[in-house]
């Protein structure tokens, strides 16, 4: 484990990647807005998280079970396409509004992760110096 490796830092990480990859998502679905048959993309981490982390705390009344923390990891954020509606009759079937929308909310959870790792290097930085600025 590296000096800024932490549980909390790996997963800020995966956060800032996830981000950068809507992003990257959304750009492409924006950029193909008027593609006759294309399809938009998006990332498909979010439902591989969900799946892997635990809403409750967990029991193990039984040894058989699975031990809290080792339901498996995340598989790797990908983009896909999604093909279950066309909402035009050319086949494409992005969302001007709905892109914006995500694009937004994309950013300011980039931002808040960010500022989350700022904070943790802040400490980190405030740890090295003993307290002095």
């Amino acid at each position: 484990m590296g000096l800024l490796s932490s549980r909390g830092v790996d997963a800020l990480n995966w956060g800032l990647k996830v981000a950068g990859l809507r992003h990257q998502a959304v750009a492409q679905n924006l950029a193909n807005l008027s593609t006759p048959g294309y399809k938009r993309v998006t990332v498909s981490f979010d439902r591989a998280l969900q799946g892997s982390l635990p809403q409750l705390p967990l029991a193990t009344p039984h040894p058989g079970h699975l031990s809290p923390g080792t339901a498996g990891h995340p598989s790797e954020p990908r983009l896909e396409p999604v093909s279950s509606s066309s909402a035009r009759p050319d086949g494409n079937n992005v969302d001007l509004e709905y892109e914006l929308a995500v694009l937004s909310e994309n950013t300011l959870h980039h931002q808040a992760l960010l500022r989350q790792l700022n904070q943790r290097l802040a400490a980190l930085r405030l740890a090295i110096s003993e307290g002095r600025k």
